[in-house]
């Protein structure tokens, strides 16, 4: 009887793994925008420095004020052209802005959409600090994320590599991996295949982390893999970017200054607005609820930029 149960489990979780596969979804219908079209003089040219493994890790740089940087981590699929107007931004408030594509976008890395194991982002965060030597006295160092680079800068300020920045700030952050949070299956901007992600994690919790590198999640923007887009993630890339458990559990770890900019209008995931559901006791953790700004608004019109500016500022004492 043991057995048959045993095998029948093994069976259900064979099948998620080979056959619960993301939907593709319609732009059109997620009101995905495409690409930017920046002129290419207006955007700074990408730089390199090594990861650990060899990979290049590749960024822009916007100088400004010395002393206070900040590093800026994109959306989903894009990279850091996609926030070069956030960074310009940035810059003019006094920012020194590094804009970093993380691994698997753009020119980091060496697959689209993909790491070689979960929690490799932030050992590549670790190297880049490293590399450009952003750290040391006299220096406010502040980790912004914009939607899943907002969850990227959670995982980090609540993470054991929490005391790596000096402040946080998530900007409409992504929280997919907390139940409370978002839908069970994605939105109208990401379609999630959770019965495979649900077997995926039970290999994992049984100690065989295989078939990691199968798509989990692919996004509704209009275009294909390249170095400008990556529309799909792998169950290690996705569980790569959010917060360790569930949020409450994830914000009582948070220890530095930290600002979440909360949008109960935003249009890419309305199922859970987060100025509601992203409430907690910590002092460290300033929630700024920003009514009729949308998701993509925040990062690129004026209004949604001066509101980022502003929580910079705050948080970085000036």
């Amino acid at each position: 009887m043991a057995a048959g149960v045993a095998a029948g489990g093994l069976m259900t979780l064979a099948a998620a793994v080979a056959f619960s596969s993301p939907q593709q979804l319609s732009p059109a219908s997620a009101r995905a925008p495409a690409p930017p079209d920046f002129p290419l003089a207006w955007v700074p040219t990408l730089n390199i420095v090594t990861a650990r493994d060899g990979a290049p890790l590749a960024y822009r740089l916007y100088p400004g004020q010395e002393g206070r940087i900040v590093v800026l981590i994109h959306g989903s699929t894009g990279t850091s052209y996609d926030v070069h107007d956030e960074a310009e931004t940035l810059r003019r408030a006094g920012a020194t802005v590094y804009s970093l594509d993380l691994r698997g976008h753009g020119g980091s890395g060496t697959r689209n959409g993909d790491v070689s194991y979960v929690g490799q982002l932030d050992d590549d965060l670790k190297d880049f600090l490293q590399a450009t030597g952003l750290q040391g006295p006299g220096t406010h160092l502040t980790l912004a994320g914009f939607s899943v680079g907002g969850g990227f800068a959670l995982r980090i300020a609540s993470g054991p590599n929490r005391d790596l920045f000096d402040s946080y700030l998530a900007l409409t952050p992504f929280i997919p991996r907390d139940t409370a949070l978002s839908p069970s299956s994605g939105n109208a901007w990401v379609a999630i295949a959770k019965p495979r992600i649900l077997a995926l994690r039970t290999l994992e919790w049984l100690g065989l982390p295989w078939f990691q590198d199968l798509v989990v999640a692919r996004y509704a923007r209009p275009c294909q893999p390249d170095a400008r887009c990556s529309p799909a993630y792998t169950y290690r890339m996705r569980m790569s970017l959010h917060v360790d458990g569930t949020w409450p559990e994830a914000a009582a770890r948070i220890n530095r200054p930290t600002t979440i900019v909360a949008l109960p209008d935003d249009e890419v995931s309305p199922a859970h607005p987060r100025a509601r559901k992203m409430a907690t006791a910590n002092p460290q953790v300033v929630i700024m609820a920003v009514d009729g700004v949308q998701h993509f608004a925040l990062v690129q019109d004026a209004r949604g930029q001066k509101v980022v500016t502003d929580a910079w500022r705050a948080i970085a004492g000036d």
